[in-house]
């Protein structure tokens, strides 16, 4: 290919590489710093097959950049679906963990208190005079029975 000057020291169109940002888009034009090929006035868009080649690239480029784009959108949207739908079963788990944790409360209360009564029950029939009386009234019963089978 050679030097990609010309005999005036400026740069030759044919001779930019690939990787140059060219602004490709319609309307006015962006008054950014960065510098491609319309800031060239020895290059001419009409003039030039490289343009028509690398306009196709960026624009082959641009839609790959969107297609890939539109899929990430995508993406996005159902893990933000997902999280929605997770947000909503956390919050509902939670009612019902609160719900179990007030019927667990209500339900130690009343068992504390069967305890309380089982022994004071306990001790009641842990005197001398209570396993007496259970003794007495057990004979009861079965001479009761006796008379009631005997008779």
């Amino acid at each position: 290919m050679g030097d990609p000057f010309n005999n005036t020291g400026k740069r030759v169109g044919s001779a930019w590489p690939r990787d140059t940002v060219v602004d490709v888009s319609p309307g006015p034009r962006s008054t950014s710093t960065t510098h491609g090929l319309w800031d060239d006035p020895d290059v001419s868009q009409n003039d030039s097959p490289w343009f028509d080649d690398e306009q196709q690239q960026q624009t082959t480029i641009l839609r790959q950049q969107d297609q890939h784009l539109d899929s990430v959108m995508g993406t996005v949207q159902n893990i933000r679906g997902m999280a929605h739908t997770m947000g909503n079963e956390l919050e509902d788990h939670n009612a019902l963990l609160e719900e179990l944790d007030i019927q667990t409360e209500q339900t130690q209360s009343k068992l504390s208190r069967a305890m309380k009564g089982m022994d004071g029950l306990f001790k009641n029939s842990a005197s001398n005079r209570s396993i007496w009386l259970i003794i007495f009234l057990i004979a009861v019963v079965f001479i009761l029975l006796a008379l009631v089978i005997f008779t």
